[in-house]
């Protein structure tokens, strides 16, 4: 069947059993075209192991994640032939989905978007009053879903009225002008959820003003996202609307820029209804497995409509559960669900919340909050290793191993451990040679947001090396990192660690507050610069005292060269401490942290060993990695990283897939493993080397940790002297990629804050 055929069936006349055939066999067709027509899409599907032309069900038709759509050009019709460009919600800094549109799916848009309502409010035009402003259409920075949103929908509208303002207020009278000459005739009222509530319902209620829209029907969408703190329920929100305007009939629907047309209308029995158009599943995060009725999941929707792109099977960020099929009180065949959120921590998408959201980035963290310490510090530098900043950290260090178990995770429990007494003496002993120093003064430390508790290293170093030192931590801070600034300030209450306060100082505010960077980087005499490339690059655009000095540590991967022979040879529980610690080299910092490994080389003496070690390897991994904390959010990000590393091209062979725990990527050679690629959340490269020395290949300015296992560091070392490699700043046995040195990406971190006295 064509979706044209599709297109003259009722929108609720199809039941289960037809459909899952009817889909089964349109979503395959469907599939292997945009696999000939979509390059992108066709790498990720071969990557995922799809096979064309094979006989596939709903369930198998690979899943495009919804940031695909962000981040990639998905087009399976030629440039000559695009329509139009849809782009979702997006501003504020917010990337925007684009879709691609030809003529024909665009028609198709529009008129399944016409029979699906239509089924509820009738085919006849009827007045429209639209809760929004008319620049709405006129503003680029405004327009996308939101503005295609009113457009769709204004094809049902025989005249239509804009009740707000550009400046978003309430036009009471041209609202009154406009019901006035609908008379006692049926209304439509549309708008975005969030937008209706703030912009109609509030200031009708402040006003005391009551419309008379008792003949109106609503339709609303968009939901509240990001402005959840503001939401009311769907009870709350029925009721205050036919308070303020008497409107007894309000419905909701679901749907996406991503898949335009083909929404998910409420009905009179609250329930939001797939249509003929379209279908919808729910996916355990776990492993992608298909949920039970009732069982809350991510949604994943699909629809045979999308010709021009390759959206006709998204696994989108949002969450709910499927209620029932074929069995509505209503009458209407299909199944039925409840939207019950978006995945935690999801970037916010839709229509109704992206004007208010763009005020709040604005606004964001305007103000310095003080977490630990002091706001005044003490110019005077201190010799290093003085032993009241000594005691201090030893102090914290027992502290922090003190913390019962539920409040010191796996990080924490490496700083205290790092902090003990014993550990510091020996990074004395390290420089007692070098030890007529003094510290810089006051230092300005910027801390990153990916490595949590990154803040108390770099403080720690800092007042090692006879600082003061005022340490920015992002305002996306963790339970851990506020209470590590509750013990910090404990401590400091103490007498013999008063004087510290001066010298220390743990603050907060909004990374795009620039005028503080600004004061803080005026007053140092050190700055130290922790975070991604294009941080580093905008901090340092932020000129320092011409006395100053600057230790900066970007973006960086690392990688391990595995010897296959020996892991062959280990016993199970050999093997399972090898994995263990190969797990808290990685998973432990969700992969984020620049050493941990992203890509393992194998050394082996055969092709069989080498098969064999990794199959081993990986299993024991995968076993570890059930101890790890697999969010929803965690595994939307790492699929969509999955997809675009596959869409570029790159030369793929094997796929290993442990549930949604543990990928694992072979590649048939080493051009392919660019250092911007993200692997994280559990999600390596392999390669299995013809010669023992190929990884060097793979070494960039970029690489920091080489981590190994099976092969000796000073065969490494002398490989990366004599190669004369740029990158490379440690080489260290597995286990030990997270551990903390004075000397980092290569740089001594006491000597450079500190100054020599001659």
């Amino acid at each position: 069947m064509t979706y044209e055929e599709l297109l003259k069936r009722g929108p609720y006349e199809i039941g289960a059993a037809e459909k899952r055939k009817l889909y089964g066999e349109m979503l395959g067709e469907l599939t292997d075209s945009h696999r000939e027509r979509c390059r992108v899409y066709d790498h990720s599907c071969e990557a995922l192991g799809d096979q064309r032309g094979s006989r596939r069900t709903e369930e198998e038709i690979p899943m495009v994640p919804v940031s695909m759509f962000k981040e990639t050009e998905m087009r399976s019709v030629p440039t000559g032939e695009v329509f139009k460009t849809v782009t979702s919600s997006g501003t504020s800094g917010q990337k925007t989905s684009k879709i691609v549109l030809d003529e024909q799916t665009a028609s198709w848009q529009q008129r399944t978007l016409q029979k699906i309502v239509a089924d509820f409010i009738g085919e006849k035009r009827i007045p429209m009053l639209l809760i929004d402003a008319p620049n709405v259409l006129r503003d680029r920075a405004l327009f996308s879903a939101r503005g295609a949103g009113i457009l769709g929908f204004s094809i049902f509208g025989s005249k239509r009225c804009y009740a707000l303002r550009e400046d978003m207020s309430l036009d009471l009278e041209a609202v009154e002008s406009f019901l006035e000459k609908a008379g006692d005739g049926p209304v439509l009222v549309f708008g975005f959820t969030y937008m209706i509530w703030k912009y109609f319902y509030e200031p009708l209620k402040k006003s005391g003003h009551k419309l008379h829209l008792e003949h109106g029907f609503m339709i609303h969408g968009g939901g509240w996202k990001k402005l959840a703190n503001e939401a009311v329920s769907a009870e709350q929100f029925r009721d205050g609307l036919r308070e303020v305007c008497g409107i007894l009939d309000v419905r909701n629907y679901y749907g996406m820029a991503e898949q335009t047309g083909c929404i998910y209308m409420e009905c009179e029995c609250g329930h939001l209804h797939a249509s003929s158009y379209s279908d919808v599943l729910i996916r355990n995060m776990e492993d992608f497995s298909c949920c039970k009725n009732g069982t809350e999941g991510v949604i994943q929707v699909l629809t045979p409509m999308a010709w021009s792109y390759p959206g006709h099977s998204i696994l989108t960020e949002d969450k709910g559960m499927i209620l029932g099929e074929d069995d509505c009180p209503c009458g209407r065949k299909g199944k039925y669900i409840r939207i019950t959120g978006r995945i935690p921590k999801a970037e916010v998408r839709g229509c109704s919340d992206t004007f208010e959201t763009g005020r709040e980035i604005r606004e964001e963290d305007a103000d310095v909050t003080l977490l630990a310490g002091g706001m005044d510090l003490t110019s005077a530098p201190e010799v290093p290793f003085e032993e009241t900043t000594m005691n201090f950290l030893s102090a914290l260090s027992d502290r922090i191993r003190e913390l019962p178990r539920m409040l010191s995770g796996e990080e924490m429990r490496m700083l205290g451990f790092w902090l003990r007494r014993s550990n510091l003496e020996a990074y004395k002993k390290r420089y007692e040679s070098d030890m007529i120093r003094l510290g810089l003064g006051r230092t300005f430390h910027v801390a990153p947001s990916n490595v949590p508790l990154l803040f108390a290293y770099t403080l720690a170093i800092g007042l090692m090396a006879g600082n003061s030192c005022r340490v920015r931590v992002s305002a996306r801070r963790t339970a851990e990192s506020e209470k590590l600034c509750e013990l910090i300030d404990e401590l400091l209450e103490l007498p013999e660690f008063e004087m510290l306060r001066q010298r220390i100082s743990i603050i907060t505010y909004g990374r795009n507050n620039r005028e503080m960077t600004e004061n803080f980087s005026r007053e140092c005499d050190g700055r130290v610069i922790w975070g991604g490339d294009m941080t580093v690059e905008e901090i340092r655009k932020i000129s320092l005292s011409p006395s100053a000095s600057e230790l900066v540590f970007p973006d960086r991967t690392s990688m391990a060269v595995l010897d296959a022979d020996a892991i062959a040879g280990l016993s199970e529980d050999e093997l399972n401490e090898i994995a263990g610690r190969f797990y808290n080299d990685t998973f432990s910092m969700d992969q984020n942290a620049c050493a941990c490994p992203r890509v393992v080389f194998w050394r082996e003496s055969s092709m069989e060993t080498g098969g064999r070690a990794a199959d081993r390897f990986w299993n024991a991994l995968a076993q570890a990695a059930k101890r790890y904390g697999l969010t929803e959010n965690k595994v939307s990000l790492k699929y969509g990283d999955f997809w675009r590393f596959a869409g570029n091209g790159a030369r793929i062979g094997q796929v290993r897939r442990y549930g949604n725990r543990l990928y694992v990527t072979e590649m048939k050679d080493i051009a392919g493993m660019t250092s911007e690629q993200r692997m994280r959340f559990g999600s390596f490269l392999e390669y299995h080397m013809k010669n023992g020395e190929e990884w060097i290949n793979a070494v960039t300015e970029k690489t920091q940790a080489l981590v190994f296992f099976g092969v000796e560091k000073q065969e490494l070392r002398e490989s990366v002297l004599h190669h004369r490699l740029r990158g490379t700043h440690q080489i260290v046995p597995v286990g030990q990629t997270l551990w903390m040195d004075l000397v980092w990406d290569g740089k001594d971190m006491i000597q450079a804050l500190s100054r020599t006295i001659r």
